[in-house]
């Protein structure tokens, strides 16, 4: 049986979890707890999970002042977050300070039942929802590195995509009720703020780093 010690300080949410968790056969609630203090109290007296489940934003105790002092004093015990945040910055820094997983509130029950289960077997787990904001970021950030400091105004983000769609200057400036000799320019600005050599090298630099939209 996988031993788990619930924090959360919303009786409803525990009283859930603890149902979904006990209704089958390898996973026992030894415990819950409505802050971080609780759980410290809970184990000093005895109790030895294998893993803790924690909420992020309680009293006394939050969870991530929780999960570091866990892995501080008590690295054998694996926590895990279940919270309604899914803000980078949270996921970040709750493994920073030694979560092994972190699950959204609004994960299926088989996907937090996975979890433990994985969690308990040696693997770390970050919920698929989260996972994909995450590369999401770190795919953004890579390209604000690539290139800080260009920044196109929001008609040379309209025009591009028209340039990509092998619009001419004539049938864009149509489009947009523009001359077209003031596509020639925006065109001329996109080319020289991306350093390209021509038109082709501008939709080429437009697809590499992702600025055409699909």
């Amino acid at each position: 049986m996988i031993k788990v010690i619930i924090v959360d300080d919303h009786h409803v949410v525990r009283d859930g979890i603890k149902m979904l968790l006990n209704s089958g056969e390898e996973i026992d609630v030894i415990g819950e707890a409505g802050d971080g203090k609780q759980v410290l109290g809970l184990i000093d007296s005895g109790l030895n999970p294998d893993i803790v489940i924690s909420d992020l934003n309680m009293p006394v105790m939050d969870g991530l002042s929780l999960i570091y002092k866990l892995k501080t004093d008590r690295p054998e015990i694996k926590t895990m977050v279940l919270s309604v945040s899914e803000d980078e910055n949270h996921v970040t820094q709750a493994f920073n300070n030694g979560c092994k997983g972190y699950l959204s509130k609004s994960a299926q029950p088989n996907e937090l039942i996975f979890a433990i289960r994985h969690i308990h077997s040696g693997g770390r787990y970050l919920g698929a929802d989260l996972g994909v904001k995450m590369v999401d970021l770190v795919v953004q950030t890579k390209k604000q590195e690539l290139f800080p400091n260009i920044i196109f105004t929001s008609r040379e983000s309209e025009i591009l995509q028209l340039i990509a769609q092998g619009f001419t200057n004539s049938s864009i400036a149509e489009k947009l009720f523009i001359s077209r000799r003031t596509v020639e320019g925006h065109r001329q600005s996109l080319i020289e703020k991306t350093v390209s050599k021509n038109t082709a090298e501008l939709i080429g630099f437009a697809y590499r780093y992702g600025l055409i939209l699909s």
